[in-house]
């Protein structure tokens, strides 16, 4: 009798297990696509919205830029690619240059739009703006929802 009262209660923690590992895999999927998309908004309504160019085209380059992808089994990352934000130029204009001339490549124009423009040429009609400050609102949004959409797959 004991050894089939121990077999059930293992089936029954195998299969509570089983639930909370596939509760914590649809959390992390739900948290990967919620924080891309809060920190696209925050993008788009911080920065893209705050400014019409008058002299290039968009390239939106930034916000496509915006990605996640899990770093471990219980690690996600929410970041901007600077691999997606060219430098190409095109009709003797840098898409990313400079106010000054000098070349502003992916990494430089993602700091600039997460961290602000709090120095450069008078020119700049961002200069002196402050980020958008995406990354540490979705990292703020994480810490505190995280248990909250876990708690959400849990039925047992």
């Amino acid at each position: 009798m004991a050894n089939l009262r121990h077999t059930l209660t293992t089936k029954k923690l195998n299969d509570i297990s089983k639930l909370v590992y596939e509760a914590k895999d649809k959390a992390i999927q739900e948290v990967l696509k919620e924080g891309k998309e809060k920190l696209k908004n925050k993008v788009q309504s911080d920065w893209y919205n705050t400014y019409s160019p008058l002299f290039y085209n968009r390239t939106n380059e930034i916000l496509e830029s915006v990605s996640s992808d899990m770093v471990d089994s219980d690690t996600v990352k929410i970041y901007y690619d600077y691999g997606k934000v060219g430098a190409a130029s095109g009709n003797g204009w840098n898409i990313h240059e400079s106010f000054d001339g000098s070349p502003f490549d992916g990494i430089k124009m993602v700091r600039s739009v997460e961290f602000g423009m709090g120095v450069g040429v008078a020119t700049n009609p961002r200069n002196g703006e402050d980020g958008v400050e995406g990354l540490d609102e979705v990292r703020k949004w994480a810490k505190k929802e995280a248990k909250k959409i876990v708690k959400k797959y849990i039925k047992l």
